[in-house]
């Protein structure tokens, strides 16, 4: 699918193609305690900050609970759908949607025709309804997610393993230039480890200027 492409832009997405706040990650992570509620049994509260401790070490917080408590069967097959509304806590970024478009050259005259990927620790679902509000879906051409293996071995960001998944799908050569953008320094790191361009985002609001220079620099 991609073989004659040698050049490729990946994003992060939550809190690199928009700004995080405190309320949408609480909203997220209250999405997944209910899912897990009855086989964790804690509070919320301990439920956040297990949640804070479990992303910093694991760079997903499912992945700790999957390790410390008993999850059932079913419980851990439904997590990749847990899923969080966001429509009223995140808004579209018109300059941004045209600036995908013309990186895509979807909607212009194709002569740009970049790829764009998403490669996100967020489920699935939810990632698919954040990008839907952020009315970014039209530019993405594929989008990657964590990984739920039947054994409850879970493949994250950071570890090299998911990054290389990547690599595989596009059959990266020597020759293939990958612009990986991230706002969490152990994701850039493992990146590079693979042969990508890392480029740590430190404001996401800035996302547009930051994208444009290493594109005038790699590309």
């Amino acid at each position: 699918m991609y073989k004659d492409r040698d050049r490729f832009i990946i994003f992060d997405i939550d809190g690199t193609l928009y700004k995080e706040n405190h309320e949408i990650i609480t909203a997220r992570r209250m999405a997944g305690y209910k899912h897990l509620e009855t086989d964790i049994k804690m509070s919320f509260e301990e439920y956040d900050k297990l949640s804070t401790m479990y992303t910093h070490m694991y760079g997903l917080h499912y992945k700790g609970f999957l390790k410390d408590f008993p999850i059932s069967d079913n419980l851990y097959k439904g997590m990749d759908n847990v899923n969080e509304d966001m429509t009223s806590l995140l808004s579209s970024n018109d300059k941004l949607i045209d600036f995908l478009r013309e990186i895509t050259g979807k909607g212009y005259q194709r002569q740009n025709n970049i790829p764009i990927f998403c490669f996100t620790n967020t489920n699935s679902k939810q990632s698919e309804h954040v990008l839907d509000v952020l009315k970014l879906t039209p530019y993405i051409d594929t989008l990657f997610c964590v990984g739920y293996k039947k054994n409850k071995e879970v493949i994250c960001k950071p570890s090299v393993e998911a990054f290389e998944f990547v690599n595989q799908v596009i059959k990266k050569s020597d020759l293939t230039k990958i612009l990986f953008f991230d706002d969490n320094i152990k994701n850039i790191e493992s990146a590079k480890k693979v042969g990508w361009i890392g480029v740590l985002v430190n404001d996401a609001d800035n996302i547009i200027n930051i994208v444009k220079k290493e594109i005038k620099k790699h590309f």
